[in-house]
């Protein structure tokens, strides 16, 4: 089986490459786009972000991230792809949904690919939307995280 995890997954969780088991883990190339715009900011987002980008950069100095890295003992792969060209036909585009098209393109690709299913991983309800309109199955994923940084918690009063 190969999940496919969009952008918001990641930045909700770091950890959640680690989440899928014995199971591959693709992360589209333009993931990577969005997640850096992000690192900068100061907020759990930026922190995420680069949480996100060191994490996949420890993997990918074990191996080609093309080709894939063992996650884990017990674990799949984390790969990267991308499709050869853009081949999604969809007839409304728009600037704010050309990421999200790279990002689907990407899902469809891995799809005609690879003989395992492949679940496309995302948080973003209007992205699932054309996911399904698209044939691709999907999961929509929210785990509480367990705290595990006390630092990060903000003060208040109960």
């Amino acid at each position: 089986m190969n999940y496919v995890l969009d952008t918001n997954v990641l930045l909700h969780d770091p950890n959640a490459i680690f989440e899928y088991g014995p199971h591959d883990v693709i992360i589209p190339l333009y993931v990577f786009d969005e997640v850096d715009k992000f690192k900068k900011e100061l907020s759990q987002r930026g922190k995420s972000s680069r949480e996100v980008i060191r994490k996949i950069e420890s993997l990918r100095e074990k191996g080609s991230l093309i080709e894939g890295v063992r996650l884990g003992e017990k674990l799949g792969l984390i790969m990267v792809k991308y499709p050869p060209k853009m081949t999604l036909d969809i007839p409304f585009e728009s600037k704010h949904s050309e990421m999200d098209n790279a990002i689907l393109a990407t899902v469809l690709h891995v799809m005609k690919t690879s003989p395992e299913p492949t679940i496309f991983v995302t948080m973003d309800v209007n992205l699932r939307i054309r996911a399904d309109a698209l044939s691709i199955m999907q999961r929509h994923e929210i785990t509480f995280l367990p705290v595990t940084d006390r630092d990060g918690l903000l003060a208040g009063v109960l």
